[in-house]
């Protein structure tokens, strides 16, 4: 519906340059055209409808208007002249020898379809011709005379039939092929794939293509994937629900998802068979790096990309009825229980915010009579109230999140979807937009994503972890962090050149501590909860480190002269210091660094392997210092980025170290 009225919106606007056409054709009375006004009226008509259809497949590949209204246009003006022209010449050759008769046979064929400017360009001059041939005279061998050629009618198959055949039978193809390209991500290239891995999969064994090996799933997961199956079973009853709850229905259920991209060798699983369920009255976070699968398993969710395996259902109530609707098989019905923030774009610089909320209130069916309540109602939830009369384009920021916010609220969607929706924000609008959307969960689901760990942890009643397309860990936020546990955080602070000093400090008071970030004035450690560390041993040493004396120091000189020591500042050896449980960033990073793509570590901090939090891979220290050959693997807890008291000549310390007790002059 909305390509052919959006081709309908084209084909009148195509009204008044039609008309120019055939003015233009009328008062020259050339005499090619001189009474051939039908025969150019039908061919310009069959042309406007093939080029709109042509301009909106070619439009897929371009990102804003601007580079499609210049590529287009220069594309058709070049190639409309190259192809046309070629044309003519093939025509007047054809009859040379063999080779051009197959020259121009292939390209009849293949110029109409690469450009509908050819047959337009082709019929009219074919046109001309025919009205031409009424005066031509031809030598007859036979009787040894001229005899005059004739003019056919314009509709013949050497005239324009053809050429009107082309125009015709293209435009219904390539609007075919926009509906397919849409449903293939807007992409000619994922279309062909999709073609070729269907017979692909065709010509073996289904159950064999299927298969895939996945990594185990965490047993939260696990447990999550049963209970999706449980309702598979079932039949996707929308009346269940769990005891001593008050309405725990799923309003979002994903079913064994799995989306590739590619085919043959080169495929890409971008989602893994992922099964969850998320209940209504929540806010369920969907966190991951760059690569994880997060965005599309979002546009799965929307339905802007469909799965290669596996469903999406949404629960949808009305009329006394529930019911869970499939976004693949039934997406106009369940888009309209959805409302969706995007991360970037969605608003027209050009309306105010009311004209925003209005129109998508008129989109999303809301009765006229209460339009005006409904949109009032909505900037006084945003704050966006005295702004309301302003352009959009005008707009901080903030206030463009707001109001993106607020058009994914409006007609009440039972699913919400917010792609970040507090980037860009100041801390205190950042915590009004929490409040606003903590307060509208009841009764719909929300579906989160973003990457500030703070967000999720105020807005996210459950949280989903993907590593690889998968999910890793699925839980509250309490849950995860009691069964991911890895001890206590400290993050210690001093003065420059001591890092080795306080490290060895924390160390001989007993204190099992592996070294997660390192910097010149700061570390920050964890405390290995297997050693039965209590808290208070943890500030009991700390406390007594920060009363240490700092140890004299030694300034180099660069004249040459003997180093003089000098009294060091006041203060304990400690400046500042924390301690604190395992947060959801730690977790985060944890499974973070176990992806294999698009991965990349912060200066400082230790890389994982082997699925480890901290563990470095053998022969590297925390920073990449390098260890002597030979060496075994750094145990836990020990410090790499300086040399050990106890090293030999083995290990190499960088070039760029200071030793413990000395300041290196710029």
């Amino acid at each position: 519906a909305y390509w052919f009225c959006h081709w309908l919106a084209d084909a009148a606007q195509m009204i008044v340059p039609i008309a120019t056409i055939m003015i233009i054709f009328a008062a020259f009375n050339i005499e090619q055209y001189r009474g051939q006004l039908d025969a150019v009226f039908v061919l310009t008509l069959c042309f406007i409808f093939c080029s709109i259809t042509y301009t909106h497949l070619v439009g897929f590949y371009f990102k804003n208007e601007f580079y499609a209204f210049v590529g287009v246009t220069g594309a058709k003006l070049f190639l409309s002249v190259i192809c046309t022209a070629t044309g003519m010449v093939l025509e007047l050759l054809k009859n040379v020898n063999d080779d051009t008769k197959k020259a121009y046979d292939a390209l009849s064929v293949i110029l109409p379809i690469l450009i509908p400017h050819y047959s337009y360009g082709k019929g009219l001059y074919d046109i001309g011709q025919n009205k031409l041939n009424e005066n031509r005279q031809r030598f007859n061998t036979q009787t040894m005379s001229l005899a005059p050629v004739g003019s056919k009618d314009w509709w013949a198959d050497d005239v324009i039939g053809d050429d009107i055949a082309w125009l015709v039978g293209l435009a219904v193809g390539f609007g075919v092929l926009i509906i397919l390209v849409e449903l293939s991500e807007g992409s000619i290239a994922t279309l062909a794939s999709k073609g070729l891995e269907f017979f692909r999969i065709r010509s073996r064994n289904t159950s064999a293509a299927s298969s895939s090996v996945d990594e185990i799933d965490d047993e939260d997961v696990a447990e999550e994937r049963r209970r999706v199956n449980d309702m598979v079973s079932t039949g996707f009853s929308a009346d269940r629900r769990e005891e001593n709850s008050a309405d725990s229905r799923d309003g979002v259920i994903l079913h064994g998802v799995t989306k590739t991209f590619g085919f043959g060798s080169g495929a890409k699983k971008a989602v893994r068979n992922l099964s969850v369920g998320m209940p209504r009255g929540q806010c369920f976070g969907l966190l991951g790096i760059n690569g994880a699968g997060k965005t599309s398993t979002f546009k799965m969710i929307t339905g802007e990309f469909a799965p290669t395996r596996g469903d999406t259902r949404v629960l949808v109530t009305g009329g006394g009825k529930r019911e869970y609707l499939s976004v693949h098989d039934d997406l106009s019905r369940a888009r309209t229980v959805m409302g969706y923030c995007p991360q970037f774009g969605g608003l027209q610089p050009n309306l105010t915010g009311r004209e925003h909320l209005q129109f998508y209130a008129q989109v999303r069916g809301v009765p006229d009579e209460l339009i005006d309540d409904t949109v009032n109602a909505l900037l006084e939830k945003m704050s966006l109230t005295k702004y309301s009369e302003r352009q959009a384009g005008t707009y901080s920021g903030g206030n463009k999140r707001k109001l993106s916010v607020a058009i994914a609220l409006i007609g009440e969607p039972a699913v919400v979807l917010l792609d970040e929706p507090s980037t860009g924000m100041d801390p205190e609008a950042r915590r009004f937009m929490w409040d606003v959307i903590s307060a509208s969960t009841r009764g719909r689901t929300i579906v989160l994503t973003s990457h500030s760990m703070e967000e999720c942890e105020a807005l996210c009643n459950r949280i989903g972890i993907m590593v690889g397309g998968q999910f890793k860990c699925l839980g509250s936020l309490q849950h995860l962090k009691n069964r991911f546990s890895e001890g206590y955080t400290v993050d210690v602070r001093f003065q420059s050149g001591l890092a080795r000093i306080v490290y060895d400090a924390i160390v001989a008071k007993g204190i099992h501590v592996q070294v997660m970030e390192s910097h010149d004035t700061e570390l920050k450690l964890r405390v290995d909860d297997t050693g039965n560390t209590k808290l208070w041993q943890i500030f009991a040493a700390i406390e007594g480190i920060r009363a240490m004396k700092k140890p004299e120091r030694t300034i180099v000189q660069v004249d040459g002269e003997d180093p003089v020591p000098v009294a060091d500042d006041a203060g304990g050896l400690i400046d500042d210091y924390s301690v604190s449980q395992t947060t959801l960033e730690q977790v985060f990073v944890r499974f973070a660094s176990t992806q294999s793509e698009e991965t990349q570590h912060a200066p400082g901090m230790t890389p994982g392997h082997d699925g480890a939090l901290g563990q470095p891979p053998p022969g590297l220290s925390p920073r990449g210092a390098v260890v002597g050959l030979g060496q075994p693997p750094p145990p836990p807890g020990e410090f790499h980025q300086f040399a050990p008291a106890d090293a030999g000549g083995d290990e190499r310390v960088p070039n760029d170290v200071v030793p413990p007790g000395y300041v290196q002059r710029p």
